[in-house]
């Protein structure tokens, strides 16, 4: 498959979990008061509840935001719920500032991440095995 030049490709294909990023128009910070980024939080749990998508972790910033879900059966539902999303909030946020028309979204980028693997040298303590080194002491001991 050829990717275009100009955008990022979306290969929503498989089911599984996605992490997703877009950016705001020129990086303009359109989201720049709570009233704002309160009205985009209320269109993006809207938008991907009813696509099906069941969110993880998310951040919604003044100028980009990224969020990892679950996709439904078919993951390329994500297209029309951020079409929905970036249209529904241009369309208020240009409502709001008299600008109709005005470009808000750019582009977004997603990746399929169920086959992430992160090397981690953390080795963790069983609980409860040195408690004179931590200083606490378990529940019940006297």
């Amino acid at each position: 498959m050829n990717d275009w030049p100009h955008s990022p490709p979306h290969r929503l294909s498989e089911q599984g979990a996605y992490m997703v990023t877009c950016g705001t128009y020129e990086k303009a910070h359109f989201l720049n008061t709570s009233e704002r980024l309160n009205m985009l939080r209320g269109l993006f749990f809207g938008c991907l509840e009813e696509a099906g998508w069941i969110l993880h972790a998310w951040a919604l910033l003044s100028n980009h935001y990224h969020f990892i879900a679950s996709s439904p059966a078919d993951p390329s539902s994500l297209r029309r719920a951020l079409s929905k999303l970036h249209t529904l909030s241009a369309r208020e946020l240009n409502r709001q500032d008299d600008r109709p028309g005005r470009k808000v979204w750019f582009q977004y980028f997603d990746t399929h991440i169920d086959r992430l693997s992160v090397a981690d040298a953390f080795d963790p303590q069983t609980p409860g095995s040195k408690p004179e080194e931590s200083g606490v002491k378990p529940p019940h001991s006297k």
